[in-house]
This record gives structure tokens, C-alpha cells and sequence, in this order.
């Protein structure tokens, strides 16, 4: 019996001797990264600080170097903002942008007024689109807010009265009935514009009637690009007759689905208008 106790408690003790080896081994590599850490912070507000020197000093690509180390080590709104104004200086408006985007981010309020003065750009169409006139009657124009170096475009609608102007957000007033007529990206045939020359130029059939009398010409097609790519309510803008209108129907309808397009990385709804070509020539 001894010798069974014996062995019980070599064995916890080994245990218990572990246990200690490795709470200690984990106290030394803590130890170690805490080091590491503050040795990185130390050497990114030393970087921050001649950085931000060397930015008064207007050196400004001295001050790029320096603030890129700082940085790399701790990222900061600061940081990044000083960063951006050292960029703006030097001409490089798609850094200083970026810059001032990344310091947003990390809530910094002066990045945010100073990006939408300076990194912003509208460009306002007077032609409001039926699906918003249904909604909201009054609208007067849309106003396109587009970022510079960037694809983040936000769209509002505005509304003028005798006393005041409003500014509505597009992608808050409306649901899935919009339709865009235009986006950050439009829809694209799969393939791009190639294949779809290539998917007509294979399937057209010139209608008869339409060669008999010899008739050429383009029929303009409007349609919808769905979210999910699919086409929807084709109509014809303007035509050529001789069953040449009803063919470019069909043709659209035995097109495969789209790539939808996007507004601020979301599909969305897309008017689209196609002219197709009927040309004897070619076809003969």
C-alpha cells in the first residue's frame, strides 16, 4: 500500500511541477509581448511626433515617411490626418482622401467636414425618373454626390418650394420598386459587351417581311435588369416595323441574365435601352 501511496504522490507532485513550469513560461512570454508592445507604441509616437514636425516644417513627403512608420504601428485618427493633409499638399488627392476616410472611420469629426468639402462632387440631373415622380410628385432634380478616387455615390432627391429646399436620401425613401437609371455599376451582359454582340449576331432571325422590302435599320429596346439579373418588361422606344420590332422582343427575352447593377454595393433595379441593328448586309 505504501508503495502505491508513494507512487500517487510522486505523480501529483510531477503534476503540480508541471503546471508551475508552464504558469511561469506563460508569465515570461506575456511579459515579453507586453515589451513588445509598448516598445511600439513608444516607437510610433516618437515617428507621430516628427512627423508632425516635419509637416510644419512643410516637408511634406519627410512627413508621409514618418507618419506611414507611426502608423504602421498604431494606426491613430491623428495619425491618419496629418498623413492626409501632408498628401494634400504634395497633389495627391486620392491619398488625402483615403486618409481622411480611414481618421472617419476612428471618428474624427474635422476628417468628416473636411472630406465632404473636399473629396465630394455633385452633379445635379433635372430628368427625375417616373418611379420617383409617382412617390414624390414635388421632386424638382437628383442630385448625384459622387467621391472622388472613389465609388461611393449616394443620390438625393430634392425638392424646391417657395419657402424652403429639401435634400431626401434615395436609398432611404424607396424599396424594391425603384428603378435606377443610372448607378455606381451597370448591368453587363455575361462577358461584357462582346458576347453580347456575339449572343445577337448568332441568334437574330431578319424577319421576312423585312427583307422582302428590303428594310433596315435600329430598333431601339427599353427594358429592366432585375437585381437577380433576369429582364423584365421590355418595351420598344422606337421601331422599324416589319416585324423587325416583334424580333429585337424576342431576341431580348432569350437573352441569359445579366450582372445586375449596383448603387453603394447593393443590386438594384436598372432601366436599360438597347438599340439592335438589322443590317441586310451583314446578314448577307
Amino acid at each position: 500500500m505504501s508503495g502505491n501511496y508513494e507512487a500517487e504522490a510522486s505523480t501529483h507532485k510531477s503534476s503540480t511541477e508541471n503546471l508551475l513550469i508552464k504558469s511561469i513560461l506563460t508569465s515570461v512570454v506575456l511579459m515579453l509581448l507586453f515589451q513588445v508592445c509598448f516598445s511600439q507604441q513608444d516607437e510610433s509616437r516618437e515617428n507621430y511626433k516628427k512627423g508632425s514636425e516635419a509637416l510644419q516644417a512643410k516637408k511634406y513627403n519627410k512627413a508621409i515617411s514618418l507618419l506611414s512608420l507611426s502608423i504602421e504601428k498604431n494606426p491613430t485618427a491623428n495619425g491618419y490626418f496629418n498623413r492626409a493633409v501632408a498628401y494634400y499638399h504634395t497633389g495627391d488627392t486620392c491619398h488625402f482622401c483615403m486618409d481622411l476616410k480611414k481618421a472617419i472611420e476612428l471618428n474624427d469629426t474635422e476628417a468628416r467636414r473636411l472630406h465632404k468639402e473636399k473629396c465630394r462632387y455633385s452633379i445635379f440631373r433635372p430628368n427625375v425618373p417616373d418611379s420617383v415622380k409617382y412617390k414624390i410628385p414635388e421632386a424638382d432634380q437628383l442630385e448625384i454626390e459622387h467621391e472622388k478616387c472613389g465609388t461611393d455615390t449616394t443620390i438625393y432627391v430634392i425638392i424646391n418650394s417657395k419657402n424652403n429646399s429639401e435634400r431626401l436620401n434615395f436609398n432611404l425613401l424607396f424599396n424594391d420598386t425603384v428603378v435606377f437609371m443610372f448607378a455606381d455599376n451597370i448591368p453587363e451582359f455575361p462577358g461584357g459587351d462582346k458576347a453580347r454582340f456575339n449572343f445577337i449576331s448568332k441568334n437574330i432571325q431578319y424577319p421576312q417581311d423585312a427583307i422582302l422590302n428590303n428594310l433596315q435599320g435600329s430598333v431601339y429596346v427599353s427594358f429592366i435588369v432585375e437585381k437577380d439579373g433576369s429582364i423584365s418588361e421590355i418595351k420598344i422606344l422606337k421601331g422599324i416595323g416589319g416585324s423587325c420590332d416583334e424580333e429585337a422582343i424576342r431576341l431580348v427575352k432569350s437573352m441569359p441574365k445579366w450582372m445586375p447593377a449596383k448603387q453603394d454595393g447593393t443590386p438594384v433595379r436598372f432601366l436599360y435601352n438597347l438599340p439592335i441593328h438589322f443590317s441586310l448586309t451583314d446578314k448577307n
